[in-house]
């Protein structure tokens, strides 16, 4: 999932929650081989990742690779990663 953050709290901070309107949103299987993203994100996007089942690597670049050395490696759960780099995509790849 793909998405912008804007909220504002009464005193003007930012709110780390993401707008209710989706940017995109796809799905990736994170198998043997690295997997990269069609929907590409903007600086000031969010990615919102779910992980299920087993552990999963994660890249972030305009060509991710998740075999390669800069990574996250994600267990199970929910992950927000704010997008740094113009056209960036993600790329998922099982870590078991």
């Amino acid at each position: 999932m793909l998405c912008t953050v804007s909220g504002r709290a009464a005193t003007g901070a930012s709110l780390p929650t993401p707008d209710s309107a989706l940017v995109a949103s796809e799905t990736l299987a994170a198998g043997a081989t690295s997997l990269a993203s069609t929907v590409s994100a903007q600086p000031g996007m969010v990615w919102r990742l779910t992980v299920r089942g087993g552990d999963a690597w994660a890249a972030f670049a305009p060509a991710p690779d998740a075999s390669a050395a800069d990574r996250w490696l994600l267990p199970p759960g929910v992950w927000d990663f704010h997008a740094t780099r113009a056209a960036e995509k993600v790329a998922v790849m099982a870590a078991d």
